[in-house]
């Protein structure tokens, strides 16, 4: 994870945005602005992420073509494609650490409570997931604190059983 971390954040140092900025005329098209800003916000969380080798090739992608878009003098459309591609990306990133290379979800898992174990092994098993965004990008957080719903319960007795797997559809 380490080297993947480290070939990532070469890549995003790499863009700077400050000076890239400057070439922009954020009074001409004022949604520029936000969209530099989001793409620092970006840039800030991916280098205090750790990467999962299975997202290294593209973020090292991502940021290069982050750094050759704006210095082509890309559109407003283009920023925010840039933008939209980023956030997906650490999305991405995130269930990657989660589920791939078996980062414990952020608030468990770190042995402090006496069911970290079992958490950790109940997502091990494919029974837990954790929550998720409304997009459906996992938070990475187990929230063992909220009370537990019965389809919650449902869903954890059924995955249990191997039966946990639904299409969606109605029989």
């Amino acid at each position: 994870l380490l080297e993947s971390t480290t070939a990532v954040l070469d890549c995003a140092t790499a863009v700077d945005l400050e000076v890239v900025a400057e070439e922009y005329d954020f009074e001409a098209e004022p949604e520029l602005e936000d969209a530099f800003a989001e793409l620092e916000e970006i840039k800030a969380e991916t280098s205090e992420t750790v990467v999962a080798a299975s997202v290294e090739e593209g973020m090292k992608d991502y940021w290069t073509d982050v750094r050759a878009t704006l210095e082509s003098g890309a559109s407003a459309e283009e920023v925010q494609e840039l933008v939209d591609n980023g956030q997906k990306l650490l999305a991405q990133n995130e269930e990657a650490l989660i589920f791939e290379e078996e980062v414990k979800f952020k608030d468990t898992g770190l042995g402090e409570n006496w069911f970290d174990g079992y958490v950790v092994k109940a997502r091990s098993e494919g029974i837990v997931s954790g929550f998720k965004t409304t997009s459906g990008a996992s938070t990475g957080e187990f929230k063992p604190s909220n009370p537990v719903t019965y389809a919650e319960a449902l869903k954890m007795a059924l995955e249990s059983a191997g039966e946990g797997q639904a299409s969606g559809e109605p029989s």
